[in-house]
């Protein structure tokens, strides 16, 4: 989700180096004094770092333990919840249906999804591209049921059939209002659409030809031995949460696994604007689409870093087709964060300058944005 509003956090470990490609001395030593400061200084059991920059991984270290209690350092490639950085995957793989033909963006979803209902009346006529920008009206997630998963194919569809009920909070076009809801249909557009699962498709289409080995909407196909534990504020401080954020109800806007070494080839690739290592994924022309603002957020996302007494060198913020698109400092950056039950993660990318920065917390209350932000100073010098 994209969460203007974070808590600042608490303690954690240094733990190990990666294979990584060395950075420069003092950038290197730049971003481990602050993650290990912010451990320190903060509540959150573990985090990860990583920094793509001019064509190669200059960064990438795990701080901190998988699970309180269990000592397991977290390293480059522990799996994290990603989280809402999973819709930037939903918008690829309609926009690459799109290049094939299959999708139009202005096309209604009933067309792609024919028994999608809602109370409302006006459903009918949501655009998939109003979708992508969070600009169709639909509601949000009132209840993930996360205590209560779904693991088979037909979670998804069932959950769209089940959306009858519900009805708009706003005309479709007339406001930005972030809904996961809204990607949980994509997902079974894609799914509808390619007549392929929608964690199979992403897999097929992205994940694999993007070189992302040990990534996947799957839960089943995780390591767990490998995979950060989310943990959650209590009475004594951080402790394990009692539900993991899993449910294939929510695979659209909710549920890609991944780690540091996965997630930088994510940000080379976008940066690549659709190809890396010879693989191509998505065209180049293409990213004109999904990087044109469809909508101005300064005033509102301006307005929650007030609140959260963060004064930001950002001077302009809109919404693209799944991204959000700022001007900071200067420089161009796209983004995404993630912020679901036990964890929090971020994505800036930098197309002009080359540079991504990925930062995963297996903590509810970590407050990422204000850890991330300095850091990407530090890597745009």
């Amino acid at each position: 989700m994209f969460r203007f509003s974070a808590v600042i956090l608490g303690i954690g470990l240094l733990a190990s180096e990666s294979r990584a490609q060395a950075p420069t001395t003092a950038l290197r030593d730049t971003l481990n004094a602050r993650s290990t400061a912010f451990l320190k200084s903060s509540g959150t059991p573990g985090l990860a770092v990583g920094v793509w920059k001019d064509g190669k991984v200059v960064y990438a270290r795990g701080f901190g333990v998988l699970a309180l209690g269990g000592g397991r350092p977290v390293t480059p490639q522990t799996v994290f919840h990603m989280a809402s950085i999973s819709k930037t995957f939903v918008a690829m793989g309609v926009l690459q249906l799109m290049e094939q033909g299959k999708v139009k963006l202005d096309d209604p979803v009933t067309k792609y999804v024919p028994y999608f209902q809602l109370k409302d009346p006006r459903y009918k006529i949501i655009t998939v591209r109003q979708v992508l920008s969070h600009t169709a009206g639909m509601p949000d997630v009132t209840d993930y049921l996360w205590y209560k998963p779904e693991y088979d194919d037909k979670a998804l569809e069932r959950y769209i059939r089940g959306l009858k009920d519900s009805t708009l909070i706003a005309a479709p076009g007339e406001k930005w209002q972030y809904s996961n809801i809204g990607f949980e249909l994509l997902a079974d557009l894609i799914a509808t659409v390619s007549g392929e699962p929608f964690e199979i498709y992403v897999q097929r289409h992205i994940l694999t030809p993007a070189g992302m080995r040990h990534s996947t909407f799957l839960m089943t196909d995780v390591d767990s031995a490998n995979l950060a534990t989310g943990h959650l504020q209590g009475n004594k401080g951080q402790e394990q949460s009692a539900y993991y954020p899993y449910n294939r109800r929510h695979a659209g806007s909710s549920t890609l696994h991944s780690n540091v070494d996965d997630m930088l080839r994510w940000g080379a690739i976008n940066i690549g604007r659709g190809t890396l290592d010879g693989k191509k994924i998505l065209e180049p022309a293409t990213y004109d689409l999904a990087w044109k603002p469809q909508i101005d957020l300064t005033a509102l996302y301006l307005g929650f870093m007030k609140q959260m007494k963060m004064d930001l060198p950002i001077r302009k913020v809109e919404m693209g087709l799944g991204w959000l698109l700022m001007d900071y400092n200067g420089h161009r950056v796209v983004n995404h964060d993630g912020s679901d039950r036990g964890f929090r993660s971020t994505l800036f990318i930098s197309p002009d300058r080359h540079t991504a920065l990925v930062v995963f917390a297996n903590s509810s209350d970590a407050n990422v944005e204000a850890f991330s932000f300095p850091l990407l100073d530090v890597v745009l010098r």
